[in-house]
């Protein structure tokens, strides 16, 4: 009888017969699971195949889409999209994992268990055509028949048979996946978190060690009992995800490379040891004070005491480091120019903020909001109210004197919060809070007290600062009006109002501060106010120029503005017998030209003794003509002083006559700078 005919005759007797029904379901499943039972080859594989496509594509599944399936010289294909950013990522061996593994745990679609098992008759095996996302990356997985065989043979094995196992390591792959999106990231000033990732039952943590003057690899290695412990305690106060670790059977890895990516510390964390921890979490209690003594010189002393000890010469050095009646203190060694420049006042109320903002981010990081320590559990609360505080003592090196600084918890536990700010440029972050807030006070005064002024074009009446700009106003004198009443006259570049490095630092704090530069001109006659704006980018740009194009665009104001002025006032009649006809550039040099007459004085004296002169007057001269001589050495021109015999009249009347160079006097951009010195 064929199996149409007794499937008729069993469909017939379903109708007639009550009962019926339940009759044929059950004798359709031994009659199929009869046939399904029975050996198939290839040719018949390959048209249960395309009967399987036609019925069941596209196949939707959480994340991905069977769109197509289809077998060829052994081997089933699946043609399949995962959606962006897919829980398991994009690693080959994190999918390659993923999908053999949902075979050995029996989450494979119903739909495709036939052609699963199946492949075992014709010793084939599949191949996973991948495209990964919307952009259409494409990866392909090919699973042999070896491998295929394996994988159906792990499904009988006692470690596949709960799929908890399955779940939590999906738990897992979400969480490494994300994770990993926003590393690498930097911790601190030595390590940098790379990556994460799961190879078998296996989770590793990969890390950048930046090596330094003040830590080195023998250090890492000497400390990492206390690393473990660390993570242990945020594993024991994080059950879900202990719990996730344990149920997925996974150990831990913990890799520390150095900057050329060679591995030179690891330790491990068994699965053993993380079942260990999940029980014990139950039993966590407040640490006693004892607890917290242990702590404090396990977790925090005795790495400090690592540090010291292998610690080479610096200008600041930690030397010991120890805890005693709920106070933990650090001696350093400080050399002694360093040791002078803190011993003003108002430096060691910067350096006291600078190490109680660090302490607070130093204990915060290692505590968090709580920390286990041999079964107790210490909060961040806890820990500041039992301490005392940290006494810190700074001994200038080949003397006795020192510097003793004690800071009370509470204030390290109020202390301003500067997680953005790097550690080790606190000191300088506060000394420019310092400067501003003088710049501000000064401000205020200076606009209180001295003005109004008077400036070339009129006076100065006000400088304020409001919103985040900075602003300067002026009233112009009237005959300016006219040249005034066109803005491209009179406004500057960014670069020409910052061209003086005596105000450089002004316009450095504005751009730190993202704040601009606003001028105001009021035209009296014209009952007008003219404003211009600089933006903080305009500053910013500006301040941001290479030395380069620093340097020639002075060059450049120094033609336009600075020499036409100067030589408009020429010729100068500067003393009896001596006049100043011009100036100019030549050979690097800011050249001045005088005549002299025959019998001047200056004529009759040796050079050096004359150089010597000019020498001693432009230091006497130093500040009227700073802002100059600053100009000139940003330019990288020295000054040359030039004198010439004056003609006679019969001279000047002759074209053919050549002027006579007497004495030329030049300073050097060496020589000028030992003046500002």
């Amino acid at each position: 009888m064929d199996i149409q005919r007794l499937r008729g005759i069993l469909s017939f007797a379903a109708l007639a017969v009550p009962g019926g029904l339940a009759l044929w379901l059950v004798l359709s499943i031994v009659f199929v699971n009869s046939v399904e039972a029975q050996p198939i080859d290839r040719e018949m594989y390959a048209k249960v195949v395309g009967m399987n496509t036609k019925r069941n594509c596209p196949y939707h599944a959480e994340g991905w889409v069977v769109n197509k399936l289809r077998y060829n010289a052994g081997y089933l294909y699946f043609d399949i999209t995962l959606r962006d950013g897919f829980v398991h990522g994009r690693d080959s061996m994190e999918l390659r994992q993923y999908f053999a593994d949902r075979l050995r745990y029996r989450l494979e679609p119903v739909e495709f268990n036939y052609l699963y098992e199946k492949l075992g008759d014709i010793k084939g095996g599949f191949v996973y055509n991948i495209i990964l996302d919307s952009a259409q990356n494409r990866l392909t997985l090919k699973f042999p028949p070896a491998e295929v065989r394996q994988i159906w043979a792990d499904r009988s094995k006692p470690a596949y048979k709960d799929n908890k196992r399955w779940a939590a390591r999906n738990i897992l792959c979400r969480d490494i996946y994300y994770t990993n999106a926003s590393l690498p990231k930097r911790l601190d000033l030595y390590t940098s978190y790379d990556s994460i990732g799961i190879t078998g039952d296996t989770i590793s943590f990969i890390h950048t060690f930046y090596e330094g003057e003040n830590f080195n690899k023998s250090q890492v290695k000497s400390v990492i009992p206390q690393f473990k412990n660390q993570y242990k305690s945020n594993l024991l106060l994080n059950t879900d995800y202990l719990k996730s670790l344990v149920e997925a059977r996974m150990n831990l890895l913990f890799v520390i490379r150095d900057t050329s990516n060679q591995v030179f510390s690891s330790f491990r964390i068994s699965h053993a040891e993380l079942a260990d921890w999940l029980k014990g979490s139950g039993e966590l209690k407040p640490a006693s004070d004892a607890q917290i003594d242990a702590f404090i010189q396990e977790q925090i002393i005795q790495i400090d005491s690592t540090v010291a000890i292998h610690n080479s010469y610096d200008s600041i050095r930690l030397t010991s480091c120890g805890y005693t009646d709920r106070t933990i203190q650090y001696v350093y060694t400080v050399h002694p120019d360093i040791y002078s420049a803190c011993s003003a006042p108002e430096e060691q109320k910067i350096l006291q903020k600078s190490m109680t903002i660090n302490l607070r981010r130093i204990t915060e990081g290692l505590i968090g909001d709580s920390i286990v320590f041999d079964g107790g559990i210490i909060t961040l609360e806890r820990f500041y109210q039992y301490i005392k505080g940290i006494q810190l003592l700074y001994m200038e090196d080949g003397n006795r004197r020192a510097i003793d600084i004690f800071i009370p918890s509470d204030e390290i536990r109020s202390s301003q919060k500067l997680d953005s700010i790097p550690q080790h440029r606190t000191v300088e972050y506060l000394r420019q809070q310092m400067v501003k807030e003088v710049f501000f006070r000064e401000l205020d005064a200076y606009d209180h007290d001295s003005l109004p002024t008077n400036v070339d074009y009129g006076t100065l009446d006000s400088i304020y600062f409001r919103e985040n700009t900075l602003h300067f106003c002026y009233t112009l004198a009237p005959e300016l009006a006219e040249q005034f009443s066109d803005t491209t006259y009179f406004k500057k570049s960014p670069s020409d109002l910052i061209r003086l490095e005596s105000t450089e630092f002004i316009y450095m704090m504005l751009a730190e501060m993202k704040a601009g530069i606003a001028l105001h001109y009021t035209v009296p006659e014209h009952d007008t106010v003219l404003s211009l704006f600089y933006s903080p980018q305009e500053i910013q740009e500006t301040l941001e120029k290479s030395p380069e194009v620093v340097k020639e665009e002075i060059r450049k104001m120094i033609r336009q503005e600075i020499l036409p002025g100067h030589n408009q006032e020429c010729p100068i009649q500067v003393s009896e017998g001596i006049v100043m006809d011009s100036v100019g550039v030549r050979d690097e040099m800011y050249t001045f030209y005088y005549t002299v007459s025959s019998n001047f004085p200056f004529m009759l004296i040796d050079d050096e003794e004359a150089r010597w002169n000019l020498h001693n007057e432009l230091a006497s001269q130093m500040e009227e003509m700073y802002e100059i001589l600053d100009i000139l050495l940003r330019a990288g021109y020295g000054i040359c002083y030039q004198y010439g015999m004056s003609k006679t009249s019969k001279q000047r009347k002759s074209q053919k006559t050549p002027e006579t160079v007497v004495k030329k006097f030049c300073f050097s951009t060496e020589e000028l700078k030992e003046l500002f010195e």
